[in-house]
């Protein structure tokens, strides 16, 4: 049994490759575009054990905002409307009246292989950031170097 083993690792080991040559070059996408954009609140509750008393350890919620959006791709900007959701579930009214502009997580869908920047004060996405100020521009860039700042105008914000 241990020579069949022996034997069949030592086949295994030499018969893996390494693929060098005849892959297809693929041309990089040029495509900078933007086809959604998300918002959501984030909070975190501490658990409690089977005695009802606190863990310290916590669970992270989050609740999509509803987003009703343009997107404007000749000029290269989305114009939103954020409505927060009634409470409902884990997301209670006391949470529900803590969401502000100045704590949400935003989230971009952009075109294959591309990257987003923010430009100036513009929060950074995936975080929670302060989007107080309601106009900010992101940077999209292409897999093939090239780019398009759009602009980002939130202007309504419903509770």
């Amino acid at each position: 049994m241990k020579k069949i083993l022996l034997i069949f690792s030592v086949l295994l080991l030499t018969m893996t490759s390494c693929l060098k040559q005849g892959l297809e070059d693929v041309e990089s996408s040029s495509l900078c575009d933007l086809s959604n954009v998300e918002f959501e609140y984030r909070w975190a509750k501490e658990t409690l054990n089977s005695s009802g008393e606190p863990t310290g350890v916590y669970e992270l919620h989050y609740k999509g905002l509803i987003v009703d959006k343009t997107i404007d791709k000749e000029n290269h900007k989305v114009t939103i409307k954020l409505n927060v959701p009634n409470a409902s579930g884990d997301f209670t009214n006391d949470i529900r009246g803590d969401v502000m502009l100045s704590n949400l997580t935003c989230m971009f869908t952009v075109s294959t292989a591309a990257s987003v920047k923010p430009l100036g004060d513009a929060p950074k996405l995936g975080k929670p950031g302060d989007f107080s100020d309601m106009t900010y521009t992101y940077r999209i860039i292409a897999a093939a170097g090239n780019y398009t700042d759009w602009v980002i105008d939130i202007v309504e914000f419903k509770k």
